[in-house]
């Protein structure tokens, strides 16, 4: 009997040990993949498309503590609407005061819900100050209808550096407007890779908008964009890569830098695809991200390319989309925020 008493006291000693060490474990990934990434971005279909995962506000996971809802619509005259239709919302008695209701229960856990406006099919069209009025004013109706905390600008279409000016003004505009409300206006902005690439001010469509100072983040989409060289190395990389990754963040960082921008690397933030159907290309599993935000934030775990310098502040990803991270179980959000 106290043969079998001391079996037992070792064993249950051994599963007690063996479950700290797995527990220890399993938060030390967590706390890892915390670290490297401490702000997630999705954004949340305001359409059925092939992803077909309807999924309500308040059933998105809480590691994704920023949600652009795309898209408003953009009309030729400046006008900017909203019109919901995404499911599940969409045929849903009362489908408005819900989907405002669920707007407010995410803010409520800190999560910003934004506006959204441009993508696939949307254009910037404003080329005079009488569209720019029409711009502001129903921006403004349409984010205090809704109760949206902001607005992400991912402008495929229209915006040229000549038009930019009009969205700096309405930009600094409704900043203003809102501050003296009392509320919080954000900014994101979701340039493709070429709209950012290292170039200097004078030529990309968004420069304007960020030397203005009026940018929280600029969430770069590191996909659907070939190849691209970086300002070390080789003359291109391919998409879908760590190297891709790392070279184009550090080549956008260096050159704000040497533009004055402030906290460069914290407003950089690495967009990429939930899923391979998700973008034409770019995709790379998301444990590869996770070494890529490493090899920007301290110089290791990197391929070929090395970035100038380590960005420790850099921690933030975008995905397009929620939805179709929902249609793999959410493994982006589970491997890239833990």
């Amino acid at each position: 009997m106290k043969s079998s008493n001391l079996s037992h006291y070792l064993i249950a000693a051994l599963l007690t040990i063996t479950t700290t060490f797995t527990t220890s474990a399993i938060a030390s990934t967590t706390n890892t993949n915390a670290a490297l990434v401490d702000s997630l971005s999705g954004y949340w279909q305001n359409f059925t498309n092939p992803a077909e995962t309807p999924v309500k506000l308040t059933s998105i996971p809480t590691q994704y503590d920023i949600v652009p809802v795309a898209f408003a619509d953009l009309s030729s005259d400046g006008t900017v609407s909203f019109t919901l239709q995404g499911p599940p919302y969409q045929a849903t008695p009362d489908s408005i005061a819900t989907f405002k209701k669920d707007i407010k229960a995410l803010q409520d856990k800190k999560i910003k819900v934004l506006i959204s406006l441009g993508g696939q099919n949307g254009a910037y069209q404003v080329n005079s100050q009488q569209q720019n009025r029409k711009f502001i004013d129903t921006l403004k109706q349409v984010i205090e209808t809704y109760g949206f905390n902001g607005v992400d600008y991912d402008f495929e279409h229209g915006l040229t550096v000549e038009n930019s000016r009009y969205l700096v003004e309405a930009t600094q505009e409704l900043k203003n407007y809102f501050k003296s409300k009392g509320k919080e206006f954000f900014v994101t902005i979701a340039p493709e890779t070429l709209d950012v690439y290292f170039q200097y001010f004078s030529n990309g469509k968004y420069d304007k908008l960020i030397q203005a100072h009026l940018v929280d983040r600029v969430q770069v989409q590191l996909y659907n964009s070939g190849c691209m060289p970086g300002i070390n190395g080789p003359a291109c990389y391919v998409q879908g890569s760590k190297d891709f990754i790392v070279s184009q963040a550090d080549s956008t960082i260096q050159v704000w830098m040497k533009h004055g921008i402030k906290n460069a690397a914290e407003k950089y933030v690495a967009g990429l695809p939930a899923t391979i159907q998700a973008a034409g290309g770019g995709y790379v599993e998301p444990a590869v991200i996770n070494e890529a935000m490493q090899c920007l934030q301290t110089k290791q775990k990197c391929d070929s390319y090395v970035p100038t310098q380590a960005y420790p502040m850099l921690k933030k990803v975008m995905t397009w989309d929620i939805n179709w991270d929902a249609k793999e179980n959410y493994k982006f959000v589970k491997t890239v925020r833990g």
